[in-house]
């Protein structure tokens, strides 16, 4: 399918899903007021984060977005705080600078967008969001050996996008802005360099239905405090030496945060890292003589968590101190995390921890905070 083809499907396919929202409208009207559909249209390159990359990109990047996007009215004081925010799913499918090689990516992700400025019917707008994407070619040593970024067809997509929105009228709008995305298997097979486009966007979406007035609510006081937390997270890997053993990893944390605004946590914590890949990556790396105490790590770390709710994002920055990383030296690991707080005590959470920009391995975990 070459990319005219792709956008004549992308505006059927858009036809058809206002055709059936219309119909589903009328008979459910109140439910679904505040709910508008966007079609967008993206074009940019692959970033050239490693050299070995650039000669393989012959094309640049060309992508269609479909949303469905709910816009929030204030149900809860969170709504109001984060300004009326708006959720919603994007179906994505965009080429990766070389068919043949790289070949072309598909996606569908939830996402959450907030109006970090508003006036009047302009607004500056902040979007993130993952979730599931496929690629047609992935690494093959006898087929496409040349494919050093991806080696596996299904991986995590991330997406982070701004832009500027203007409401021609109660039913039609138009953006633009500048979207990154990102998608990679998380480590859980080799290669696993994954890709990043930066793209411009050009979208328009439509509302059916007028917006429900906005709520105005109460907010209840903000007690500052301090709350110790416990995290336990197990998850694998595999070996960048391109090995075919999975590798099992744990974390064990302790940490402190403090409340210090409703939306806005501050954290000091202590890390303890298990890694059974550890004696595989050092004789590939060559990093010296291994020890079985290697295969463990301590460090001490810093936090930044964005409340909404029950749900928290973090993103964690520490350094190595007692038993460090020795596969490539690095004395500085991050990691960012999801948690969603079950009870107030108990929380589950999704996390990937890294060294910079390089990923090492995603996690699945408990935590539990007084």
């Amino acid at each position: 399918m070459n990319f005219d083809s792709m956008l004549k499907t992308s505006k059927w396919i858009l036809v058809l899903l206002c055709c059936i929202a219309t119909e589903i409208m009328q008979a459910q009207n109140n439910r679904l007021k505040d709910i508008r559909f966007q079609t967008e249209y993206q074009y940019g390159y692959i970033l050239p984060e490693y050299s070995n990359l650039n000669y393989l990109l012959n094309a640049p990047v060309q992508a269609v977005n479909l949303s469905v996007i709910k816009q929030s009215i204030g149900k809860t004081e969170w709504e109001e705080l984060y300004k009326y925010p708006q959720f919603g799913l994007s179906f994505f499918y965009t080429t990766l600078g070389n068919d043949e090689v790289n070949g072309r990516e598909w996606a569908v992700y939830p996402f959450f967008r907030f109006n970090i400025i508003q006036y009047k019917r302009i607004s500056w707008f902040l979007q993130t969001g993952i979730g599931f994407g496929r690629v047609s070619k992935k690494f093959d040593l006898a087929d496409n050996y040349l494919n050093i970024t991806t080696g596996s067809k299904n991986n995590i997509h991330y997406n982070l996008k701004s832009g500027i929105e203007f409401k021609l009228n109660d039913h039609l709008r138009i953006n633009a802005g500048i979207g990154l995305d990102h998608f990679s298997n998380g480590n859980t097979k080799e290669p696993n360099l994954g890709l990043n486009s930066l793209t411009s966007i050009i979208g328009l979406s439509i509302q059916p239905y007028k917006s429900s007035e906005k709520i105005k609510n109460e907010f209840s006081k903000h007690e500052v405090r301090n709350r110790p937390e416990l995290s336990v997270r197990f998850g694998g890997k595999r070996a960048r030496a391109l090995a075919s053993q999975y590798f099992n990893t744990a974390t064990i944390s302790f940490a402190v945060h403090r409340n210090i605004y409703r939306a806005f946590h501050l954290g000091v914590g202590i890390d303890g890292f298990y890694d059974s890949s550890t004696e595989t990556e050092m004789i590939a790396a060559k990093s010296g003589p291994y020890k079985g105490s290697n295969d463990f790590q301590t460090g001490i770390s810093v936090s930044q968590s964005i409340v909404y709710n029950k749900l928290r994002i973090i993103f964690q920055e520490g350094i190595y101190v007692g038993l460090t990383y020795k596969v490539k030296r690095h004395p500085i690991y991050t990691r960012g995390t999801v948690s969603y707080q079950i009870t107030d005590p108990l929380a589950v959470s999704i996390s990937m921890k890294s060294h910079l920009h390089v990923l090492d391995y995603p996690e699945i975990g408990i935590n539990y905070r007084w």
